[in-house]
C-alpha cells in the first residue's frame, strides 16, 4: 500500500478550507508533531484569540473535524438537521474508506476539497 503524501499544494488546499470552515481561529499553520519515535508527522495548528493553540495530525483532522464541519454545511432544514448531517458525514467517510486498486484512489484532501467546492459557502 502506498503512503498518503501531503504535498505543498494539498497543504494550501487544506488551509483554504480551514479559513472558511473554522473561522473562529485567527491563524492556521503547520508544525511537526512528535510521538516519541518520529519527528516527521505533520500537524496542523490552530490559534485562538485567547492564545490557545490546538495541534492535530493532518490526517486525523481531515477524518474527524473537517468531515464534521463539511457535514454541518449540508444542513438545509431544522426539522431534518440530524439526518442531513449524519447522511453527509457517512457519505464522506464511506467514500474515503472504499478500497480502490486502481490509480484513482482518492487522497482525503482532494476528495474533501471537491465536496467543499460543491457547497454554497
Amino acid at each position: 500500500m502506498k503512503c498518503i503524501e501531503l504535498t505543498e499544494e494539498r497543504k494550501s488546499t487544506l488551509l483554504e478550507m480551514c479559513k472558511v470552515l473554522f473561522s473562529e481561529y485567527k491563524y492556521y499553520g503547520w508544525s511537526e508533531l512528535y510521538d516519541g519515535s518520529k519527528s516527521d508527522l505533520i500537524g496542523i495548528m490552530f490559534y485562538k484569540e485567547d492564545g490557545t493553540v490546538i495541534n492535530i495530525h493532518w490526517f486525523e483532522f481531515c477524518m474527524t473535524h473537517l468531515i464534521n464541519a463539511l457535514a454541518w454545511e449540508n444542513i438545509k432544514t431544522d426539522i431534518l438537521a440530524d439526518c442531513e448531517y449524519e447522511d453527509a458525514r457517512l457519505k464522506y467517510l464511506l467514500e474515503l474508506a472504499k478500497d480502490r486498486s486502481d490509480p484513482g484512489q482518492y487522497h482525503p484532501i482532494d476528495y474533501l476539497y471537491e465536496e467543499f467546492k460543491k457547497l454554497k459557502i
